[in-house]
């Protein structure tokens, strides 16, 4: 400066520049901090003023991006990070909120370089604490709603229990976490409550979800379905369940599964129309009931019954299913036995009506024919309708014993067969000696075991299967009894020396009323029916079983098979 002023500094030095006055000197100067120089040092006000002529005439200015579109750039990717925490885990929220903040450092450093000032710090600072945020808000929430429902748990157990509550104590994270354990133990106990009443259900029974999907079964259901265990039903759909059975009601199991949403969604609808029923009367879900038959032939009732749910409107992925069910409880009741019984009923109307009937008619064609004159003597008449009569009555009383041998329960009891057999034959005896017709006894030795079996069943057997070898031998033939053991078994035998049976006809011996199977002939004798089946019925109950071996021509021989059971006095099965 005194060189300029002393006029030793040509003019042209300042020809078409500008000339900037000021001190620069350290300690007189006025200096500020730039990020171009260090921490120690500033750089002075004339010299900041002269970077900025220089980059004024240079024309290398930063332009800034204007307010409104910088804050409504930040506003759009706060708002677009905060719609991926709603769809994300939070560790992806959190690396969402990490690569949208380093993108924003990105982008403000590329729009230096195109000498555009775009400030990141407002979006980066926002980004950085939305996580946080976020997640203290989400944890709220959730700690919220948990509490909540602790809460209505804590007041229905004591309600069931007749208690009042008690009130919270200690810290809040205390009593939630002392909550929570009280809430797992119940869950933990009223799940195996129920699946330990699944167990002892003797019905088949599968617990859908609002899918469709099995997520509960008991072991009969697995047997049912060809299972080794019920957890492998978990997550079939019904129709795969009952693959092995055919609905009566419908063509396949998805129709009754709609048809129960339909129903429910009808109910629902009733309900809603009349709003004072329906707050005084609970609302009832309806049912669907079909039979099924299985591949093996067994017969079931299935009942399909909705479960009642809340009734908030929730996308559970079954879009016709009614807001208020929430899944199906399937019931299978194995109806093989009664149908069985019903068509043993049938068989005994049927008989009743066929054998019965029959003598009566008789009886009544035999009135007719004594009033109009055209009947048998007197005499005639008597032994016509004594023997009408008497059959009639062995027919009613072989029924009975066969409906004792079903219903009466078996009493076992320690017993000598070989005197049990004595007994039979000197009850049977005067009947062969009016047919002349020789009883003979056949033991297996002098040993002599005891059984333990129902001796009045046995008894009652032995005498039927005595009674049909006299009945059916020729005069002056023999019928032979034999007592034995063999292969864990008491063996009673009659065998006799009749006209024998066909060996086409020995597998219809044990029928019941197989007398009245349609438009077939039979070859049996008559009257060999319900004494027989009353001898099977005898051996089954006993564990045991009813052989024959016989031909045409040369007799027969029956084979009353009872296991050899451990001695048990007074035991009762």
């Amino acid at each position: 400066m005194a060189a300029l002023l002393r006029g030793e500094v040509p003019a042209s030095t300042f020809t078409g520049r500008d000339v900037l006055v000021g001190v620069t000197a350290r300690g007189l100067a006025d200096t500020f901090l730039t990020p171009v120089t260090s921490q120690s040092t500033g750089m002075a006000g004339v010299e900041v003023s002269g970077q900025l002529l220089a980059n004024l005439r240079a024309g290398g200015m930063l332009h800034t991006v204007p307010r409104p579109a910088q804050a409504a750039t930040s506003a759009l990717l706060v708002l677009l990070l905060g719609w991926s925490f709603r769809t994300v885990t939070p560790r992806k929220a959190m690396a969402h909120a990490l690569l949208l903040s380093g993108a924003a450092l990105t982008a403000s450093w590329l729009l230096m370089a195109a000498d555009i000032w775009w400030a990141p710090f407002s979006t980066v600072l926002v980004c950085l604490l939305a996580y946080p945020v976020w997640s203290w808000r989400r944890l709220e929430a959730t700690a919220r709603a948990l509490q909540e429902e602790l809460d209505l748990i804590a007041r229905d157990t004591a309600a069931e229990n007749g208690q009042v509550p008690d009130a919270p104590r200690g810290d809040m994270l205390d009593q939630r976490t002392a909550a929570l354990r009280q809430a797992g133990a119940q869950l933990r106990v009223a799940r195996q409550l129920l699946a330990d009443t699944l167990a002892a259900l003797p019905d088949a029974v599968f617990v859908l979800d609002a899918q469709g999907r099995v997520n509960q079964a008991n072991r009969q259901a697995a047997l049912m379905s060809g299972q080794a265990s019920p957890t492998a039903l978990n997550g079939r759909t019904l129709p795969e369940a009952l693959a092995h059975l055919v609905p009566t009601e419908a063509p396949s199991w998805d129709l009754l599964l709609k048809r129960v949403a339909s129903g429910s969604a009808e109910g629902e609808n009733r309900g809603a129309s009349n709003a004072s029923d329906t707050a005084s009367t609970p609302h009832t879900l309806p049912s669907v009931t079909t039979e099924a038959s299985h591949a093996s032939g067994r017969q079931y009732l299935v009942h399909l019954v909705p479960m009642q749910g809340p009734s908030a409107h929730e996308d559970d992925g079954w879009p016709d299913w009614p807001t208020d069910a929430r899944g199906v409880i399937v019931c299978a009741t194995d109806l093989t036995e009664l149908r069985r019984a019903e068509m043993q009923r049938q068989e005994l109307l049927g008989f009743i009506a066929h054998d019965i009937r029959s003598p009566q008619a008789s009886l009544l064609a035999l009135v007719e024919l004594q009033q109009m004159g055209h009947g048998p003597s007197p005499d005639e008449a008597l032994q016509h309708i004594e023997s009408l009569a008497r059959g009639t009555l062995d027919l009613c009383e072989e029924l009975l014993q066969v409906m004792r041998a079903e219903n009466r329960p078996v009493s076992l009891k320690t017993t000598d067969l070989h005197s049990l057999a004595d007994e039979c034959i000197d009850e049977v005896s005067l009947r062969a000696q009016l047919k002349h017709v020789t009883l003979a006894r056949e033991w297996d030795g002098e040993i002599r075991h005891p059984a333990l079996v129902d001796d009045y069943l046995v008894h009652r057997a032995l005498v039927n299967l005595l009674g049909n070898a006299v009945k059916f031998s020729p005069e002056h033939s023999e019928v032979t009894v034999s007592v034995s053991t063999r292969d864990g078994h008491h063996i009673i035998a009659v065998t006799d020396q009749g006209p024998g049976i066909p060996q086409s006809e020995l597998g219809r011996l044990f029928r019941r009323y197989e007398r009245l199977e349609q438009g077939r002939a039979s070859h049996l004798p008559p009257g060999i029916g319900l004494g027989l089946v009353f001898i099977d019925t005898v051996a089954r109950r006993h564990g045991g079983r009813v052989t024959v071996d016989s031909q045409p021509g040369q007799g027969a021989r029956f084979e009353l098979w009872l296991p050899d059971a451990p001695y048990r006095p007074g035991a009762t099965v």
